[in-house]
């Protein structure tokens, strides 16, 4: 595994109210809005995707429908806008994941606490999560041939099923024909390796913000019973 990434708290109330908001843990928002683009609202991919978390337009347009909204693409750099985005895709991809039993059922209440299924879920939403050449295609066809499914594995799968597509693809790296690595493209696993790390190791300071958060509550209120104690023992003296 990487080594953690120096991540700053800079946007931690953002990923907080995003957090409640989806259901998507605090640390794994974190992680990705971190490497997607540093925390940049403003931020424009080589392939002109906008936002601080990257949000398409195929999936801006799939969240207007399902959500009743006319959001723009200018509109996606606001990061809570775009952050809720990115919340309805990461939702939309766990929900594909168990239907196709890329997570398996026994895991669908601890998968947040597995290395492999967060990394998959990374995987899934920077190179793509659905049936046709997503994750679940490729992670299909490794269980029908008793393959482990592990990363590393479906990328080098992938290499194998889908060495080429037009979509997904840096631009720097389509051939004449506008070909490039899918999700076959090797530099993905650093990438996803150092995002899991990062959710991790964030998922463990986030634990302890709370406990220590918890005990500061728990203490102040003891304190206030002791006053109050106090109050009512000088009254009946």
């Amino acid at each position: 595994m990487a080594k953690p990434s120096k991540i700053p708290a800079t946007q931690d109330l953002l990923f907080g109210e995003l957090s409640r908001m989806s259901g998507i843990p605090f640390a794994f928002l974190k992680s990705l809005a971190w490497h997607e683009t540093r925390f940049d609202a403003h931020a424009v991919s080589p392939t002109n995707v906008p936002g601080m978390f990257q949000c398409t337009s195929a999936v801006r347009n799939m969240y207007n429908k399902k959500n009743g909204t006319k959001w723009t693409r200018d509109e996606m750099f606001d990061p809570y806008k775009c952050g809720l985005v990115a919340c309805f895709l990461l939702n939309l991809i766990v929900d594909e994941y168990k239907q196709t039993g890329v997570i398996k059922p026994e895991n669908f209440t601890t998968f947040w606490r597995s290395s492999v299924d967060v990394g998959l879920i990374y995987l899934g939403y920077t190179a793509g999560w659905t049936r046709e050449q997503g994750v679940p295609a490729i992670t299909g066809r490794m269980r029908e041939k008793g393959v482990e499914i592990t990363v590393p594995k479906v990328i080098e799968t992938a290499g194998i099923l889908y060495p080429k597509s037009k979509i997904y693809v840096d631009p720097k790296k389509r051939d004449a024909n506008g070909f490039g690595p899918y999700m076959s493209d090797p530099s993905l696993l650093p990438h996803i390796d150092r995002e899991v790390t990062d959710y991790f190791a964030n998922t463990q300071v986030r634990a302890e913000e709370i406990r220590a958060s918890s005990f500061a509550g728990a203490a102040v209120a003891f304190l206030g019973i002791i006053a109050v104690g106090a109050m009512i023992a000088n009254a009946e003296t």
